[in-house]
């Protein structure tokens, strides 16, 4: 919707943000009708649910973050107005002491307890809407894991306080560098900008080599692949710049 939605303003065609805001309708139309929740996974040619579990990260993740962005952008209340819901829904069904877990959509049941490394983009959304103090009480959660390991893995399994067996990489994601940026940029408080420079220090230590920064294999032993995503620099080191020259906002 954000991609789609500029693009519309550019060309003055309303065809791509409408094509954006149906799929965003339909999607909608298929949550619990008790819940409000959504799944993971959708057939998209029969429109039904792969997986009726869902929560704030993989699978999820862009649906709220890009409702609300979509309405700081655009003004539209329709994205704010389900967004509003759906943000609710979550804090009533996921939310589990600053973590947050996955859910079943038409009963609300607890599914899987634990936190991956895509959630951590939800402090940095509840920043946007006001919500300083839980966002600041979840950054808190993410932090712990990755000052036990210098690194987040892709998935925390918080109730038992243990790495998931199988998913212990780090493949160099900024959503944790984002939310810390959005949380100095709403606070002004200096921790936050403490909290960077050890994220840059372990990524320095942990990642570097000399072709650029490595993805991690297993947070606990720090074996490297032979890769580095686009989205490290992309975002990652974007969002690393902005928490410590944020002079873009004293300009406006």
């Amino acid at each position: 919707i954000l991609e789609f939605g500029v693009l519309s303003r550019l060309t003055g065609d309303s065809s791509f943000e409408d094509a954006a805001k149906n799929a965003i309708r339909a999607m909608w139309s298929l949550r619990g009708r008790k819940t409000n929740l959504l799944g993971n996974t959708l057939d998209v040619q029969k429109g039904t649910w792969i997986n009726r579990s869902g929560g704030i990260g993989a699978g999820c993740d862009s649906f709220f973050e890009y409702l609300i962005k979509a309405y700081v952008m655009f003004g539209d209340e329709e994205y704010y107005d389900i967004f509003t819901d759906a943000y609710v829904a979550v804090m009533r069904n996921y939310h589990d002491e600053g973590w947050y877990h996955e859910a079943h959509l038409d009963t609300g049941a607890a599914t899987h307890l634990q936190a991956t490394s895509l959630q951590a983009f939800w402090p940095g959304l509840q920043v946007l809407v006001g919500d300083v103090e839980s966002a600041a009480a979840t950054h808190d959660r993410f932090m712990s894991v990755w000052r036990r390991y210098g690194l987040f893995p892709e998935r925390y399994m918080y109730r038992d306080d243990a790495l998931h067996p199988t998913e212990k990489y780090y493949p160099l994601r900024p959503e944790l560098v984002e939310s810390t940026a959005m949380l100095y940029m709403a606070t002004r408080d200096g921790r936050y900008q403490e909290i960077g420079k050890e994220i840059v220090d372990d990524l320095a230590r942990h990642t570097r080599v000399p072709g650029g920064h490595a993805a991690v294999r297993d947070v606990s032993t720090k074996t490297l692949e032979d890769h580095m995503h686009s989205f490290f620099l992309a975002e990652t080191c974007k969002y690393l710049h902005l928490l410590f020259d944020d002079s873009f906002m004293r300009d406006r």
